[in-house]
């Protein structure tokens, strides 16, 4: 079967039982080896995690095509908090308690083989409060699933870049 991976653009040309023309309905991501980030987050949010997230990043996700192109989604609710500071390295007052209400994955074409692949904890206000980051080059590949796709953050995430987990693999198949 073809995988969703291919050099000229988001899918293979030969239609699969999963697609509709040539770009699959659903997908599969299977992360392991992802650490959530229970170390402040100082430069862009100034958060920290108080309480761990209900639904762990590591484990399997199938996601639905949206609207976009070449990109599929995954939701479902979640509990957990961060705490937001108004003082740097997250030292007091604190501004705010937040809480989880999903967790969102989401993988897109950025570019012509450029794939990311984005793990958000949302809250009913705010997306993403900070995320898990992947990103991932097909090269070469003439068509196929993408494995082993590395994680591109660390903890403490950088200026744009608010981590909320490090480290892992991701892989996608049809």
């Amino acid at each position: 079967m073809p995988g969703i991976f291919h050099q000229a653009g988001c899918c293979c040309a030969t239609p699969c039982d999963n697609c509709l023309g040539d770009t699959p309905k659903r997908i599969t991501a299977v992360f392991g080896g992802i650490a959530l980030c229970t170390i402040c987050q100082p430069v862009f949010g100034k958060f920290k995690l108080t309480t761990i997230p209900s639904v762990d990043p590591n484990g399997t996700f199938v996601l639905t095509q949206t609207a976009a192109a070449c990109t599929w989604e995954y939701s479902e609710p979640c509990t957990g908090d961060f705490t937001r500071y108004v003082g740097a390295n997250c030292t007091p007052p604190i501004a705010s308690t937040e809480k989880f209400v999903s967790i969102i994955v989401r993988v897109f074409a950025q570019a012509v083989n450029l794939w990311n692949v984005r793990i958000y904890y949302a809250t009913a206000t705010t997306l993403p409060v900070g995320y898990i980051g992947f990103a991932g080059s097909v090269g070469g590949v003439a068509c196929g699933d993408a494995a082993g796709i590395a994680n591109i953050q660390a903890c403490p995430g950088t200026a744009g870049h608010e981590a909320i987990g490090s480290g892992g693999t991701c892989s996608i198949t049809v």
